[in-house]
């Protein structure tokens, strides 16, 4: 079985504390012993499963916060009600009660509240609230990160590449502290990087694109999943400046196996596609209409031009060898 993740040990770590003080403090009256053994059970499933199915690890994941964001919201609410009726005396209560809102709000906040306001299309909200809380917290690189993606969502280049290096600069600074600051949300330097490669290739410098993957690797903090987007931003952006045979290179290095198997359904067609593009151009016409055949069987919608122009934003020129190649597969069908 592969190495778990620091998250998910610290998960099991929270759930066995639970379980043992759910155990201890009902030893005679065991009426929360059924609770007790659930919550010990649950680590175990989560090392038989989280390291062999991707797709289980990444729900039992976002299973596991809202989880320990709920014992913790039960936990207010209980004191609460406690308070009202009179078994704890009012400063109790605010020495108490004021810390574990605050840090509930704080995550609520930091975690999820934006991204809820970008998926109900309140753009320019969540933008203000990144906004505040960068205000609130300066040295939060991981609000510079989540506004950056917002603004190059909008269109909003320049500022979006403002924010992505101040997420770089803060998150280099938190890595050569020795003391890390409190409620600090860890985040990758090479996504960030990926970031900005992607922001580059919007405005057409595919070579900047490149540079900056190059600079996302020399992050020396690899993951599978952060290698596996670099490779791929470095590869399309290699096809758009020429490099047939180094955009080859990066997109065979895309593995599709063990924990990274779930994102074969996010980017395995696309990758199949400029893997067609990059080796049509060196003259392996047979293997560009197989990995063509590949995309399109994966995703139908390959197999349209205006799809390819509005949606995965293609330019021009991969558009027209994307019409060669389908010309040509058309013609030997016939």
């Amino acid at each position: 079985m592969g190495a778990m993740s620091q998250q998910t040990k610290r998960t099991i770590f929270v759930l066995i504390l639970a379980g043992v003080f759910f155990i201890a403090v009902n030893w005679h009256n065991n009426n929360s012993l059924p609770v007790a053994l659930l919550m010990l059970s649950i680590p175990i499933v989560i090392a038989v499963v989280s390291d062999r199915s991707p797709s289980v690890k990444a729900a039992l994941q976002r299973f596991y916060a809202w989880f320990i964001v709920g014992i913790m919201g039960l936990g207010v609410l209980v004191f609460v009600i406690g308070f009202i009726r009179g078994d704890f005396p009012f400063d109790t209560f605010l020495i108490v009660f004021l810390p574990i809102a605050l840090l509930l709000a704080y995550m609520f906040v930091t975690l999820f509240l934006g991204q809820m306001l970008i998926k109900w299309g309140k753009h320019e909200a969540a933008e203000t609230l990144y906004s505040k809380m960068i205000r609130l917290s300066p040295n939060s690189g991981f609000n510079y990160l989540r506004r950056g993606m917002l603004r190059h969502n909008q269109k909003d280049f320049d500022n979006a590449l403002l924010d992505f290096d101040m997420a770089i600069k803060l998150g280099k600074a938190k890595a050569a502290s020795k003391s890390q600051p409190p409620l600090s949300v860890k985040y990758q330097l090479g996504a960030v990087y990926a970031n900005k490669a992607e922001v580059y290739l919007s405005k057409h410098d595919p070579q900047q694109a490149v540079l900056e993957c190059n600079l996302g690797f020399s992050m020396h903090d690899p993951t599978p999943g952060v290698d596996m987007l670099l490779y791929y931003k470095r590869g399309y952006a290699q096809l758009l400046c020429g490099n047939d045979e180094s955009a080859l290179q990066d997109l065979d290095s895309i593995r599709f196996e063990g924990k990274m198997a779930v994102n074969e359904k996010i980017i395995g067609a696309d990758v199949n596609a400029l893997k067609a593009l990059a080796n049509w151009r060196l003259d392996h016409h047979y293997a560009a209409k197989q990995f063509w055949s590949k995309a399109v069987q994966a995703d139908p919608n390959f197999d349209n031009a205006d799809w390819l122009h509005d949606k995965r934003k293609w330019p021009d020129v991969l558009i027209e060898l994307w019409a060669i190649i389908r010309a040509d597969m058309n013609n030997t069908t016939s």
